[in-house]
């Protein structure tokens, strides 16, 4: 539930800014999704050091992210 919630403010700060951008330039720039990239890996590398999530679910996490 927390981890929802750590997600939740860039989320939507970064949906308005490339929405914005991609509806006045056309285009979304990289820097964006970058920063969007390292806030994901950053509160699970968080909830996996202080030991909120498992090393299992974590590493499930990135198997399917680099599928994906």
């Amino acid at each position: 539930m927390i981890l929802d919630y750590l997600f939740l403010p860039l989320l939507f700060f970064i949906g308005l800014i490339t929405s914005y951008q991609d509806f006045k330039e056309g285009k979304i720039k990289n820097k964006w999704i970058i920063l969007g990239l390292i806030w994901g890996l950053g509160v699970y590398l968080l909830f996996l050091i202080f030991g909120s999530l498992s090393f299992y679910y974590v590493s499930k996490v990135l198997i399917n992210s680099i599928i994906a």
